[in-house]
């Protein structure tokens, strides 16, 4: 047809609290209506259970809330040591206002060439896989 679609989708430390007030319906910009449909393409979520964004358990909460034949195309991998930015170079801290959850505060990054060596083999594996003819 010559369309050009998605293979896979991969959301990397995505956040989830935000996605499950989507589903809520407590989001200003998106309705909930944006999860009643996907590509039908698989999709893999690489969450840190130590990301000050969001709780250990936020990405699970949001997939477990998801339809069921949405919740069929979901993946999720949880690097527990994981921060947010687990894969930066360098360490920091900085203050966000959409951390804790919406409530604001310091948001730890802490480089851990580990989990982000984990993470880039894994996300690697996961493409080639999706694009193989």
């Amino acid at each position: 047809s010559g369309e050009i679609r998605f293979a896979a989708h991969l959301g990397l430390y995505p956040i989830c609290w935000r996605h499950r007030n989507v589903l809520a319906g407590k989001d200003k910009a998106f309705r909930p209506s944006v999860y009643q449909r996907v590509t039908g393409k698989p999709v893999q979520i690489l969450a840190g259970g130590k990301d000050d964004f969001d709780d250990p358990d936020s990405c699970e909460k949001f997939l477990a809330e998801l339809s069921a034949p949405v919740r069929a195309h979901f993946s999720l991998t949880n690097y527990p040591t994981g921060t947010f930015a687990w894969d930066s170079r360098f360490s920091s801290t900085t203050y966000d206002a959409g951390a804790k959850k919406g409530k604001g505060g310091f948001v730890n990054v802490i480089a851990d060439a580990e989990t982000a060596n984990r993470s880039r083999e894994f996300t690697v594996a996961y493409f080639l896989a999706a694009l193989r003819p």
